[in-house]
């Protein structure tokens, strides 16, 4: 018996999530705990198998050994009026997406984002170029974390 992980999180907070199936990476954004939202993309019907799927790919066969992992943006996030929490949290998602498909090379494996990049938080935003530099950190952690995890785990992320 080896020890897998441990998910915790309050019922109300600010993440942002990755799931990594083997090579696609999906970048999202939760006010909830964030194993609701895992197992919502898991569900036949979820945002994570439909992506998979419009690659082309069987989004069965990806989901083997998917590894979760999420980061607090609390602390950015409640400096903002509350009516921006999800606004933050999008920017923040959003920018993040746009890092790792800039820079891809920041991830220790080549990882195909497969999340929905687009802008879902208002123009208007005053947060932006702090929510800009939260997603840089995250991305930074991201990475490391990911790095540290294969290493521990002697995972084999593409491993089929």
């Amino acid at each position: 018996m080896s020890y897998v992980g441990a998910v915790w999180a309050d019922t109300s907070t600010h993440l942002i999530y990755f799931v990594v199936a083997k090579d696609f990476l999906y970048v999202g954004e939760t006010g909830t705990n964030p194993v609701i939202r895992w197992a919502a993309h898991l569900a036949s019907n979820g945002t994570l198998r439909q992506r998979i799927r419009a690659k082309g790919d069987d989004d069965v066969c990806y989901l083997g050994r998917p590894i979760f992992l999420s980061f607090d943006i609390s602390s950015f996030v409640e400096t903002l009026p509350k009516p921006q929490a999800k606004s933050a949290r999008q920017a923040v998602e959003y920018s993040a997406q746009c890092v790792l498909m800039a820079r891809p090379s920041i991830l220790p494996v080549s990882l195909r984002v497969i999340s929905n990049v687009r802008k879902s938080c208002p123009v208007r935003f005053p947060g932006w170029v702090r929510a800009q530099e939260v997603a840089e950190d995250v991305c930074h952690s991201f990475a490391e974390r990911l790095k540290s995890l294969a290493a521990s785990q002697h995972l084999d992320l593409f491993a089929h």
